[in-house]
């Protein structure tokens, strides 16, 4: 862009030094980054806290976050775009574009997030279990009553089934750069697509995909224990139909320019 041009709602700027603005909704730019983590099991989604001990007193929650994968320097600023639980893997966005987040975490937007369920028993969902949830609904209690509903198929645990969805399959690499490394290297050590690997061939229980757009709660957990089919593993395999398997479990690294214009191509519209 040169220095007179005009820029358009949606527009995404990029700086000589790597960083980007972005105008939305006719707002004046401000300076933002973006990233995209495969998160592993064990990390809670929230900054570190204070917890109180049992023996009386307090001290910081010892569990490791997702916020230390980010560089150091853009910690304060970026905020998960909704939550995993800490035993919950899989693909979760970081901005500190809050409108952006707010607008992808909002079901008006008809964001999809589709989760791979490991079942603790071997039956695949039945139709009838398949028709409550995709058609009559089912309620949550802790939501004030509100019915949910979402897309849900049985998976093959032979083969990697992607038939359902459309996802953007895009490893160029990132347009943004980051000199200041994060604390966790050793991290991205993972065999890529390992964790997929491990729910798609699991023999200890069914695999089912379920897509949703809504995020309460422990939403696709209630969901399947109110059908009597409680869970064993969750994985959130797309979202946005971006997918976990552009990076390696515990791989964090920024967005890219394709990545970014579709978030944002998402969120300047209600669908």
């Amino acid at each position: 862009i040169s220095l007179s041009q005009l820029v358009q709602k949606n527009d995404i700027i990029e700086f000589d030094d790597g960083n980007t603005t972005t105008i939305i909704d006719g707002s004046r730019p401000i300076r933002h980054v973006y990233y995209i983590l495969n998160k592993p099991s064990g990390y809670l989604c929230s900054r570190r806290h204070v917890i109180q001990l049992k023996g009386g007193g307090k001290a910081l929650d010892p569990r490791p976050t997702v916020y230390d994968y980010l560089p150091t320097n853009d910690r304060p600023y970026a905020n998960s775009i909704g939550r995993l639980d800490v035993d919950t893997t899989g693909i979760l966005f970081f901005t500190s574009d809050g409108l952006l987040c707010d607008r992808l975490a909002n079901p008006m937007y008809k964001v999809a997030k589709t989760y791979r369920c490991t079942l603790r028993s071997k039956e695949p969902l039945s139709e009838d279990a398949i028709h409550q949830l995709q058609v009559v609904g089912v309620k949550l209690p802790h939501a004030k009553g509100a019915v949910v509903r979402g897309k849900v198929w049985n998976v093959d645990s032979n083969i990697n089934n992607n038939n359902n969805e459309d996802t953007i399959d895009d490893t160029t690499t990132s347009s943004t750069t980051n000199d200041d490394s994060t604390d966790n290297n050793d991290k991205n050590t993972n065999k890529k697509n390992n964790n997929n690997d491990q729910k798609n061939n699991d023999n200890n229980g069914a695999l089912v995909d379920l897509q949703i757009y809504g995020g309460y709660t422990h939403q696709v957990k209630l969901m399947m224990s109110l059908i009597k089919r409680p869970l064993r593993l969750l994985h959130r395999r797309t979202f946005a139909n971006l997918s976990s398997d552009l990076l390696c479990e515990g791989e964090c690294r920024p967005m890219n320019r394709k990545e970014i214009h579709h978030l944002y191509d998402l969120a300047s519209s209600e669908r």
